[in-house]
């Protein structure tokens, strides 16, 4: 059921059940979300399981860093919410780019390639949508845009 959602909240709850990783691969986690940009219309449970798989990508693509960073930011456009996680690793490959959404594709030896999938399929599921890039300033960059919540 599709309700409104407090990123931050929601945020705060995945940073907790990741926190042990977080420390363990000196993370620093930033977050900054606009005050009109701070609630969507999602599914709590798939929204925190969406989070959980971008962030835990994110600690593990930067395991080899002296430290990480993982920044979240969001914005409004028109009646939609986009939140951008940024991370400081290597970014995606051009493979990872053209291919992270199918079936079992994964560049982790341990990975079995279906966080990115069942990632994108909750999120097409709540009427939004999910993007990725390598960030200018480097590092990988996933954008999603959901609907805004109504006030």
């Amino acid at each position: 059921m599709l309700e409104a959602v407090d990123l931050s909240v929601m945020l705060a709850r995945v940073a907790a059940l990741l926190e042990r990783e977080m420390r363990a691969a000196d993370i620093t986690l930033n977050s900054q979300f606009a005050q009109d940009a701070s609630s969507v219309l999602a599914d709590a449970l798939w929204l925190e399981q969406i989070f959980h798989n971008l962030m835990s990508n994110a600690i593990q693509a930067q395991q080899n860093s002296a430290r990480g960073t993982i920044r979240i930011e969001s914005r409004r456009l028109q009646n939609k919410i986009e939140i951008v996680l940024h991370d400081g690793g290597p970014g995606f490959s051009h493979e990872a780019l053209q291919h992270a959404f199918m079936p079992f594709f994964t560049t982790r030896q341990e990975g079995i390639g279906l966080g990115m999938t069942l990632t994108e399929t909750l999120i097409l599921r709540m009427n939004g949508d999910i993007t990725l890039s390598n960030d200018p300033a480097g590092g990988a960059r996933v954008t999603l845009r959901l609907p805004a919540a109504r006030k």
